[in-house]
């Protein structure tokens, strides 16, 4: 026989249910509007199964006497996997960190929704929001980024001069520099370059524009 868990009345769930999917939808509209392709049906899917967990949980840790929690931490643990899968390596940068953040954050939405914390979810969504759309111009325009790049160059060549050369128009700042050694053909160079995140994704090709930059590569 199965147990007889004493789950929520069906409209309360149901009304749980509804507001995680109208916040969760709302984070994930964002997210397909940045041309994520984790968007606007991933965070639906993250913020209903959370809420969904949520509350089974509390069911279950009631009717076995156990701690509700447990099934919430793994909640937390699996949705860390979930969101690694949108970083991606792009250029010099990373690109995917802030929607596998937001992946993150939305199962906390969905598993705030689910323990019957309405107030807490809703703000938490607002404030998330703020983040994405309100904060994102000053993060590219004002927060500086770093990248580290290996440059192979042309044997004999004075790399300050290339960096000068190659990126003079752009705001840039060399933090350092590293010589690798060099060969009959070539010679490398690894460089920690500072600059607005808006212009880490231009410094590459920049480089290489450059007739003494034989390649560029990206240093993790």
């Amino acid at each position: 026989m199965l147990p007889q868990f004493q789950f929520l009345p069906e409209q309360e769930a149901a009304l749980r249910l509804v507001v995680g999917f109208a916040l969760c939808s709302l984070l994930g509209l964002e997210r397909q509007y940045q041309g994520q392709p984790a968007g606007f049906r991933t965070h639906i899917l993250v913020g209903l199964g959370s809420c969904l967990l949520m509350m089974l949980s509390a069911a279950v840790g009631a009717f076995y006497g156990a701690d509700p929690g447990r099934i919430a931490a793994q909640i937390v643990t699996g949705i860390g996997f979930l969101g690694a899968g949108a970083i991606l390596r792009e250029g010099p940068g990373v690109k995917g960190l802030t929607t596998a953040a937001n992946i993150w954050a939305t199962a906390a939405v969905g598993m705030a929704i689910g323990a019957g914390w309405y107030f807490g979810g809703a703000l938490a969504t607002l404030l998330m929001l703020i983040v994405l759309r309100v904060l994102k111009p000053l993060d590219v325009r004002v927060v500086p980024g770093a990248c580290r790049l290996l440059v192979d160059l042309q044997p004999g060549v004075d790399f300050d001069e290339v960096f000068r050369e190659a990126l003079r128009d752009m705001p840039v700042k060399l933090v350092s520099c590293e010589w690798r050694g060099s060969g009959p053909d070539s010679q490398s160079v690894s460089i920690e370059l500072s600059a607005k995140r808006r212009v880490v994704s231009e410094i590459g090709p920049a480089l290489l524009r450059h007739p003494a930059v034989r390649r560029v590569r990206v240093l993790d």
